[in-house]
């Protein structure tokens, strides 16, 4: 089995971004379920004008008291073109300071990367979560495999107070 290589946490400011993508209602119980998404997003394999090449996002955002979220799907763009594929939405990532996380690995490790950073770092850190969307960085890398691929976590933080 592929061990999981995690780099420390780094702070980072983010740039605003726009993307383009699909997204659903999902629970703490029901998160296994976001790979039918994926998978929703490849099948439908979208011809987005603007889309910025070889880099997709997992996006987590609408988080409510009982604990349900959107997660969404996407490409990032220059602008949201005037009409969006069929099942298709907007979604936006805020500017600001980010803790970021840049992981390789198994895929099915992802969960509890994402568990690490806000039960573990985020408590002991001298930050708490700002408004703004939670989400993961698929890039180009010539490790990728069906394996492991290498991706970033990013939380949107700021400095306690």
């Amino acid at each position: 089995m592929m061990k999981t290589d995690a780099k420390p946490v780094e702070l980072t400011t983010g740039e605003a971004r726009t993307l383009v993508g699909m997204a659903g209602s999902f629970t703490a119980d029901t998160r296994s379920e976001i790979p039918k998404l994926w998978q929703a997003f490849f099948a439908a394999s979208p011809d987005i004008a603007e889309a910025v090449p070889d880099t997709m996002y997992g996006v987590s955002f609408s988080h409510d008291e009982k604990g349900g979220f959107r997660y969404g799907v996407g490409l990032e763009v220059a602008s949201v073109p005037d009409q969006l594929p069929e099942g298709f939405c907007e979604m936006h990532l805020s500017e600001g300071l980010y803790a970021l996380r840049r992981v390789f690995g198994p895929m099915t490790d992802l969960p509890g990367q994402m568990d690490w950073m806000f039960c573990d770092w985020l408590p002991g850190s001298e930050y708490k979560l700002r408004e703004g969307a939670v989400f993961e960085r698929y890039g180009p890398d010539e490790r990728n495999s069906p394996d492991a691929m290498a991706y970033e976590l990013w939380l949107p933080v700021t400095a306690k107070e």
